[in-house]
């Protein structure tokens, strides 16, 4: 092959990858990976250059900016009508040429800073390119991952749990991260990691995707790790989730019982019980206001199968709630009406209206014999 002539081609090539965007710059990119390979991030005198003479040792290294933005434009979705997958597939190929070599140049160095910036930055295409690209770095090589630790890359998706709009995907990468032994211990030692995990089930953070990920995947991956469970669970999740299921509103109803149920899973069960008694101690008060949290509780975990198992140990209690106390002798005295309005309406709102919602509910008719 015509050194001369590889020169020239490599020269507008690196014109072209720096100048154009999109499928050009991409083209270009690939068409210098495979000329000069992991040369590419090296330092500069490499490649073709590297047989000219002396004169001519003037054919630039591929910047890093350029190759991140090639990057992103790979992550960033589909393009021509290609689907996304065959562009990160373009891009897994692409980085594992560059980075195939254990050595780590300047070249390589600022890319990954680079990396790291976006990753932490507040433009949303950027960081989401960045920080998947950074995740398929870390599988390639430890020695990568022990350099983008030392880098802080770890603080960087940890700042990012506090945001709405960087949350989830922030929790995407720490779940990533977790499968790889050298970031394990860093990530539940963290101080304030459990802390922002408790505030994103808080504030429903967990209720989108990434991808194709749901996000309460993403809760349940996290959960994975033991320490990081204890640590959550220091955070009284039984009295968050009786917040939000006191509210009665539907949308944190339904997010409240993936929570529980995942945690459930996770061997929490006693959440669940924990709640039903919560639930309880808003309904024995004689004030509707009050009894209206524990309604919604209770009626929430009604709709599940866990939650029914829980409440067939206290709807008797429910049951005594709305009939009138009587002994022996004043049986008849329980069918007049004077008699039942010895109690309070207000403390027999409640509870008669979680019955009627009990009832309806075939499971817990057969094990408490109420009729609809």
């Amino acid at each position: 092959m015509d050194p001369l002539r590889c020169y020239k081609a490599e020269s507008r090539l690196h014109e072209l990858a720096r100048a154009q965007k999109g499928p050009v710059s991409l083209l270009a990119v690939q068409a210098l990976v495979e000329l000069l390979g992991a040369k590419l991030l090296q330092e500069p005198g490499l490649g073709f250059v590297g047989h000219l003479p002396p004169s001519m040792h003037r054919s630039p290294t591929l910047r890093s900016s350029t190759l991140l933005s090639t990057v992103q434009y790979l992550h960033a979705g589909t393009a021509n009508n290609t689907p996304a997958r065959e562009w990160m597939r373009i891009g897994d190929s692409l980085l594992y040429k560059l980075f195939s070599a254990r050595t780590l140049g300047n070249n390589r160095r600022e890319f990954i800073q680079k990396l790291l910036d976006a990753a932490g930055g507040r433009h949303t295409r950027a960081r989401t390119a960045a920080t998947f690209t950074l995740l398929k770095l870390c599988n390639f090589d430890i020695h990568l991952q022990s350099y983008v630790l030392e880098q802080g890359v770890l603080d960087i998706l940890v700042k990012q749990l506090q945001y709405k709009d960087t949350a989830l995907l922030a929790a995407y990468a720490l779940t990533r991260c977790l499968s790889h032994e050298i970031f394990s211990k860093p990530i539940y030692q963290n101080p304030v990691l459990a802390g922002y995990i408790v505030n994103m089930i808080r504030l429903d953070y967990f209720d989108e995707a990434v991808g194709v990920t749901e996000g309460f995947a993403i809760l349940e991956d996290l959960l994975r790790c033991d320490k990081l469970k204890r640590q959550i669970l220091e955070y009284d999740i039984a009295a968050l989730l009786e917040r939000k299921l006191g509210a009665g509103q539907p949308a944190e109803m339904r997010t409240s019982l993936n929570y529980l149920n995942i945690f459930r899973i996770y061997g929490e069960d006693s959440l669940t019980q924990n709640l039903v008694e919560r639930g309880m101690s808003h309904l024995r008060t004689n004030r509707w206001r009050s009894q209206k949290a524990g309604v919604a509780i209770l009626c929430s975990l009604a709709q599940t199968r866990f939650g029914v198992e829980a409440l067939k140990q206290v709807i008797p209690e429910v049951v005594d709630t709305i009939l009138p106390t009587h002994d022996s002798n004043t049986q008849q005295a329980i069918n007049t009406p004077y008699t039942i309005q010895s109690k309070p309406p207000s403390s027999l709102l409640g509870p008669a209206f979680v019955i009627r919602v009990l009832a309806n509910n075939g499971e817990q008719t057969t094990a408490t014999s109420i009729s609809p």
